[in-house]
C-alpha cells in the first residue's frame, strides 16, 4: 500500500542532511556493536571444556542471528518497495538496508570461520589416523617424491604406515561417516545449516582421501601389494549420497 503522507522534496532533503550528519556515527555505533557481540559470544564459548562443542555454540548462535537478520532485512525491503515512491525514498530508509547487508556479510563471515573449524574437528575425531598421515607426509615431500614398490626415497613416508592406514579406513569408514552424520544431526538445531555442514565434512573428507591416495601414488610406482584394500573414491561419492542427496 502507498504511504499516505509521501515526504516532500524539502522533507526528503533535510533526512538525507540529516543523515549525512549522523551516518558516520550509526556505523561506527553499528560496528561497535558487532564486535561487543563477537566479544560475549567468544567469552561465553571459552566456557566449553572441548573445543568442538564451544564451536558447535558459536555455529549455532551465530546461525540464529543470521536468521533474525535476514528476516529483519526481508521486512524492510518490503517496506521500500511498497513505500510508493522508490526514486524519493528518505536516506535513512534506504540506508537501513545497507547496514542489514553489512551486518549480514559481518555474520557471515564468522559463521563460515567456525563452520570450516567445525569440519576440521569432526575430521581429526573420526579419522584421525589418517588425517594426521596426510598433513604430515605433505608438510615432507615436495610431490617429486619417487620409489619402487620396496624402496621408498622419502625416509619419513613409512611404507608399514601407508598400509596399516589403509586397512584401518577400509575397516571402519562406512561406521566412521554414519557416526559424522549423527554428530552433525545432532549438534545443529537448524537442518537446513546442519545439512550444509554435513556436506561440507563430507567434500574434506573425499579431498583429504583424494590426497592421501595421491601420495600412495607418489611413493609406490608400482600397484601395492595392498592395492585390493584401498577404498575406491567412487564407493565412498556412492556412500555420501546416501546422507546427502545433493552431493
Amino acid at each position: 500500500m502507498a504511504a499516505l503522507f509521501p515526504p516532500s522534496n524539502d522533507q526528503a532533503s533535510d533526512q538525507k542532511q540529516n543523515y549525512d550528519i549522523h551516518g558516520n556515527h550509526v556505523r561506527s555505533s553499528m560496528a561497535q556493536l558487532r564486535s561487543e557481540i563477537v566479544a560475549v559470544m567468544d567469552r561465553a564459548a571459552r566456557s566449553f571444556d572441548h573445543p568442538s562443542e564451544a564451536t558447535v555454540f558459536l555455529v549455532n548462535n551465530f546461525d540464529n542471528i543470521l536468521t533474525i537478520l535476514r528476516e529483519r532485512r526481508s521486512l524492510a525491503s518490503l517496506v521500500v518497495k511498497t513505500s510508493g515512491i522508490p526514486e524519493k525514498q528518505p536516506a535513512l530508509e534506504q540506508a537501513a538496508l545497507a547496514h542489514f547487508d553489512k551486518d549480514i556479510a559481518f555474520f557471515d563471515r564468522r559463521l563460515a570461520q567456525f563452520r570450516d573449524n567445525f569440519v576440521e574437528i569432526e575430521l581429526d575425531t573420526c579419522f584421525p589416523k589418517l588425517i594426521a598421515f596426510v598433513k604430515r607426509a605433505e608438510a615432507t615431500t615436495d610431490g617429486s617424491g619417487d620409489s619402487s614398490s620396496t624402496n621408498n626415497s622419502n625416509p619419513d613416508i613409512d611404507l608399514r604406515h601407508i598400509q596399516q592406514h589403509v586397512r584401518d579406513f577400509a575397516a571402519s569408514w562406512k561406521q566412521a561417516i554414519e557416526k559424522v552424520y549423527r554428530d552433525v544431526l545432532a549438534s545443529f538445531a537448524n537442518f537446513v545449516n546442519g545439512m550444509e555442514i554435513l556436506k561440507q565434512v563430507l567434500t574434506q573428507l573425499l579431498l583429504y582421501y583424494t590426497r592421501f591416495q595421491e601420495i600412495i601414488k607418489r611413493v609406490y610406482r608400482r600397484p601395492p601389494p595392498f592395492a585390493n584394500d584401498i577404498v575406491a573414491t567412487k564407493d565412498i561419492l556412492a556412500e555420501i549420497k546416501k546422507y546427502v542427496r545433493s552431493f
